[in-house]
């Protein structure tokens, strides 16, 4: 459990106007902003191959040719506007309508590591469309690269390689 000083620190950085007291929300945002720091920290190479991972799996079960809409849209999100981790997660992980991303080729830690790098407001929701143009702007630079990583670089436990074949091969396959 947290000594004194620590909830004393949490306290400070949550009340950041020192007003004595914070918001259901505020409160909410520090504690996830606290979590969120200690999540992995993905390099490009990284996050490239997570990106291709998940778009391959979208064309897989939605024939999606980049179009994220039709993946969002089996979940309503298409509507919200919003995601959320604990969404992106549920399409990541479930099987049909969801990518069906089992942990053995995308860990939870990686998962953590790209809401990490997409969440750069650090609001704990990311607008549909941004979390589409993410994935195709990191999807793009696996495509410039002749050899993505064997290992994710700076988590505990690696996502396999990509097959021999897919190693070096575009978004066009």
């Amino acid at each position: 459990s947290p000594s004194p000083e620590e909830l004393k620190a949490f306290w400070r950085v949550a009340d950041q106007e020192c007003a004595g007291e914070v918001s259901v929300r505020q409160l909410q945002k520090t504690i996830y902003n606290v979590l969120l720091e200690a999540w992995p920290v993905l390099e490009e190479p990284a996050l490239a191959r997570i990106a291709h991972l998940l778009d391959r799996a979208a064309q897989k079960w939605h024939v999606a040719g980049g179009n994220w809409n039709k993946v969002f849209w089996h979940f309503d999100l298409a509507v919200s506007d919003f995601v959320d981790f604990e969404s992106l997660k549920a399409i990541v992980r479930q099987g049909f309508p969801g990518l069906g991303l089992r942990s053995k080729s995308l860990s939870d830690a990686h998962l953590r590591g790209f809401w990490r790098a997409m969440d750069t407001d650090r609001s704990g929701r990311v607008p549909v469309r941004e979390v589409a143009r993410f994935i195709c702007a990191h999807r793009q630079e696996l495509a410039e690269c002749r050899q993505p990583p064997r290992l994710l670089p700076g988590i505990g436990s690696a996502s396999p390689p990509l097959p021999e074949e897919e190693r070096g091969k575009g978004s066009d396959d």
